[in-house]
């Protein structure tokens, strides 16, 4: 019976995500990562912001203040160059409103059942 249940709520889930999989701005979002990966030069500024921000983390657990300020400097100019580029501006401003609304769904969600297990308590 659980298994039954179980499964029945993943195909409902399912059925949410292709519903966001098929929306224009999911759409959107999906075509510009797919051009962003085929940049190299915003590929490779990326690549060195990752491996900076990875430094910084553990300049942060070494607290290895001199380091921390160094590495913070680093990815705020790379941060500049980023947003210099507009198909990244474009991807992070679809990425924001996207993290948004599955946020507002979460919580949606959450209340729904919340509200859904309070009725059954009375």
């Amino acid at each position: 019976m659980e298994n039954i249940m179980y499964d029945e709520i993943l195909t409902n889930v399912d059925k949410l995500v292709d519903m966001i999989m098929t929306s224009e701005k999911y759409k959107r979002y999906a075509a510009i990562k797919d051009k962003m990966s085929h940049n190299d030069v915003l590929m490779d500024l990326l690549s060195q912001y990752k491996k900076i921000q990875q430094q910084l983390v553990k300049s942060e657990y070494r607290k290895q203040e001199e380091q921390i300020t160094l590495y913070t400097k680093k990815l705020k100019n790379l941060d500049n160059q980023l947003k210099k580029i507009p198909i990244y501006s474009e991807y992070i401003l679809l990425q924001e409103e996207l993290n948004e609304e599955f946020q507002l769904l979460k919580d949606d969600l959450e209340n729904h059942i919340i509200k859904k297990l309070n009725q059954e308590e009375f």
